[in-house]
């Protein structure tokens, strides 16, 4: 008797608030994989020296010394945005994966009552044939 006043409860559960929870589960997976990534702060330094390492241009006037930190320091800017760009496209890759895997969530959570009782039934015709 206390599953029939408890399956309809269920379902307005299942189809209804559980839902709500679901969605927020989803995105909290989704705000904790960009976080983890630090998806914002690698566009924000995209191209930022790599580790911060950098020379400091000479006082003075001298053109080879110039250039030549110059070029290490768009090496290092380069370095940076090479490791940087692999990081974003590993980060990318996990958000994509985090949505693809909500999405069956969702779905997967939509037919689990009509799974549950096909099972249900395959059972009990398992046990009486």
């Amino acid at each position: 008797m206390d599953l029939l006043i408890f399956l309809p409860e269920y379902f307005r559960w299942h189809y209804s608030r559980a839902w709500k929870d679901l969605a927020r589960n989803c995105s909290q997976f989704i705000r904790f994989t960009i976080s983890f990534f630090s998806i914002t702060f690698l566009v924000r330094t995209l191209f930022a020296p790599w580790k911060r390492m950098k020379e400091n241009y000479e006082k003075g006037f001298d053109p080879e010394g110039f250039f030549s930190t110059l070029i290490v320091n768009l090496i290092m800017r380069l370095v940076g945005f090479v490791i940087r760009t692999f990081a974003l496209a590993v980060g990318i890759v996990a958000v994509i994966l985090v949505l693809l895997i909500s999405a069956l969530v969702f779905v997967f959570w939509a037919l689990f009552p009509a799974i549950v009782a096909f099972l249900f039934a395959i059972g009990i015709v398992k046990i009486f044939s």
